[in-house]
Order: C-alpha cells, then structure tokens, then sequence
C-alpha cells in the first residue's frame, strides 16, 4: 500500500503518522455520527472501522519497522497517530445530532471511501498480473460484491431500525 523508499527513516514515520492521524479524525468522525443516529448504527460502524483499521495499523507498522524505527517509538508514534479518533467522535456526536447534518457527514464519508477506492484499490487490482486473470477476476469481483453486499445488510437493518 505505501512504498517503502517514499523518503528516508524519520521523514518517512512522520509522514505515514500525519497522515493516519487525519484519516483517524475521519474515522472519528464517522463514528461520532453513527452513534448518534442510533446505537445499533454505531455499532455497527465500530464493528466495521474495526475490521478496517486492523490491516492498515499492522501495514503501517511493517513500513515503520522497515524504516529503522525502534519498537518503543513505532508505539509511540502509533498512539499518537490514533488519538485524532477521540476528538472526531465528539465531533461526530455533536454534529450528528442535528440530522441534517447527519446527511452530509454520512456523504463526506462516502466520498472517503469513494476516493479510496478508486484511487487505491482499483489500480492496485489492475496492477496484478497471473496466469489465471479471470479466477483473479472472480476474487476481486465477490470481494467487492460481498462488501456492497455487507453495506447493503446494513443499511436494510438501520432502516427496519426507524420503523
């Protein structure tokens, strides 16, 4: 996901943290504002920033490491990259009181994953080559089908929820 010679050791743990510390606030955010629509909408959007943040803290850690940095500051800078969640989910709880404004965090998140994937994921897909494209292509096609799928479960039982 992140070459590793972007620049060297320091520079390199500092720029990764920065920018997990605003796609954290983000998360946060994002958070906040489930919570606040409903408990059962919160939970399931910690269940799935969950599963989302796992492979991206130990792929984050595997760069630093490969950097040179010790274990004591890959924690540090760990911690410290994660702390920007706990103000966004009080933003995210304050804004997402007013639905209106519910709306438009639930937007700019889309975007986020939008953005992600497109950006990201789609061209590392086309990046890949094998022997056997079209079972790569099944592979990448029910991931994608069964993430929608999981989306879709989940909006279905927000919604049965307001009734």
């Amino acid at each position: 996901m992140y070459p590793v010679s972007v620049c060297a050791g320091g520079a390199q743990a500092l720029l990764l943290s920065a920018g997990g510390a605003v796609h954290r606030l983000a998360d946060g955010l994002a958070l906040g504002s489930a919570f606040a629509a409903s408990g059962s909408a919160g939970a399931a959007a910690g269940a799935g920033l969950a599963l989302h943040e796992l492979p991206r803290a130990l792929s984050d850690a595997l760069v630093l490491s490969q950097s040179g940095l010790g274990t004591r500051r890959l924690v540090a800078l760990a911690v410290a990259a994660a702390l920007p969640v706990l103000p966004g989910v009080v933003a995210g709880l304050a804004l997402g009181a007013a639905p209106a404004a519910r709306s438009w965090l639930a937007a700019l998140g889309g975007g986020f994953l939008l953005h992600l994937a497109l950006c990201h994921m789609v061209p590392a897909m086309l990046s890949v080559r094998t022997r056997s494209p079209w079972a790569l292509l099944a592979l990448q096609s029910a991931g994608l089908l069964g993430g929608w799928a999981l989306l879709l479960l989940l909006a279905l039982g927000e919604q049965g929820d307001e009734h």
